[in-house]
């Protein structure tokens, strides 16, 4: 790894001011991450496993990179945003492109801060680019154009309206412990609109809110894809696989983008994904994802698009195994909450079963419906 890139990319696409506040929080959460461990002796950021280390004195561990598309306006708050919070402006070639510097603080072990005599924090600058994509148009695209100007060893993604928890960086780094990790992607909690009112859902359908209670584990295990909101690659994965295809994403193409790239990453590097339960971020749930007109469209495109997974890669038997345990789980364990609520809570109750039952329905209309027609 050379010395003057930084660590870890960190990439962030938007299309609509209406997110502008949740990017500020989101930019919040990256400035107060605190880093990897600074070992006293050396004075470098490990990075486990990627057998390189990072002098503090020569290079940022962390480098965002902001894809605005379709609003000016929101390019422009961004980078205005960008210097209240990364400090100073540097132009890189370009109009579309700065760099914005800040300084943060990584904190040591408190039980290696007790026996140094060094300060108890070291400051490391945090680079920040903003671009603004007029060329094609989508996620992929936008997030395709952020890894070209990438510099870090690891390349992460998350959604626009999400908050890191504050070790989140470590834990990205933490999760490429084994040379035979191609992709890192961790859990996403629900951070509601209005808590009260919306906490209700069940966690059995959090996929339909980009959320991941759904997926029962509390260990490091490796999946079948890295999840889009919360993942991270290798620099490596893009150099020998390529970028995203635009033609895959929700409500187009055959499945969703995360999805495809993660089966082509691991069937050309023959490496793996994992799923790092401390990797974890909160993702804003808006009331809109849990009206019914959003379910049966996310529900009835999940049943289309795994569908197409099944008869793409028809030779993995054991494709579908995450959404067989998951309904395994709605069976067994969310019709049993639902009787033990009914007399304490039946507004609730009826809530859960009528969401039950369109999330099901529309989920088998899209499955079977794409079968029939093929």
């Amino acid at each position: 790894m050379n010395a003057k890139h930084p660590l870890l990319s960190i990439i962030i696409t938007s299309y609509t001011m209406d997110r502008f506040k949740d990017i500020c929080d989101l930019f919040d959460s990256i400035k107060n991450q605190t880093l990897m461990e600074i070992h006293r002796d050396s004075m470098e950021i490990k990075s486990p496993n990627l057998s390189q280390s990072l002098p503090i004195s020569t290079s940022s561990p962390i480098e965002v990179i902001f894809v605005a598309e379709r609003s000016k306006e929101l390019y422009e708050k961004v980078k205005e945003k960008g210097r209240e919070i990364f400090g100073n402006v540097v132009e890189i070639g370009g109009d579309s492109v700065e760099i914005h510097r800040d300084l943060m603080e990584i904190h040591r072990d408190s039980t290696e801060t007790q026996s140094s005599n060094l300060n108890k924090s070291q400051q490391i600058s945090i680079n920040h680019k903003v671009l603004f994509n007029d060329g094609e148009p989508g996620l992929s695209a936008a997030r395709n154009l952020g890894i070209k100007h990438a510099q870090g060893d690891i390349i992460a993604f998350v959604d626009d309206d999400v908050v890191l928890f504050p070790n989140w960086a470590e834990e990205v780094i933490k999760g490429f412990d084994d040379e035979s990790i191609i992709g890192v992607t961790g859990p996403a909690l629900p951070l509601w609109e209005d808590e009260k009112s919306m906490s209700w859902f069940p966690e059995e359908f959090y996929w339909i809110i980009s959320c991941t209670a759904w997926f029962d584990c509390n260990e490091k295990r490796e999946v079948r894809n890295a999840w889009g909101m919360n993942m991270a690659f290798k620099k490596e994965a893009f150099e020998l696989c390529g970028l995203f295809r635009n033609e895959y994403g929700f409500h187009k193409g055959l499945f969703a983008e995360d999805n495809e790239f993660s089966l082509r990453v691991k069937a050309k590097t023959g490496k793996k994904i994992i799923f790092c339960p401390e990797m974890r971020l909160w993702h804003r749930v808006h009331k809109y994802r849990i009206s019914l007109k959003f379910i049966k469209e996310r529900a009835y495109w999940i049943g289309r698009s795994r569908r197409n997974l099944k008869r793409t890669y028809r030779g993995n038997k054991d494709l579908l195994s995450p959404e067989h345990a998951l309904l395994r789980r709605i069976i067994i364990r969310l019709f049993w909450d639902i009787l033990k609520d009914l007399v304490r809570s039946p507004v609730i109750v009826w809530r859960k079963v009528c969401t039950t039952f369109v999330v099901l329905f529309f989920v088998t209309l899209g499955y079977c419906c794409l079968f029939k027609k093929k």
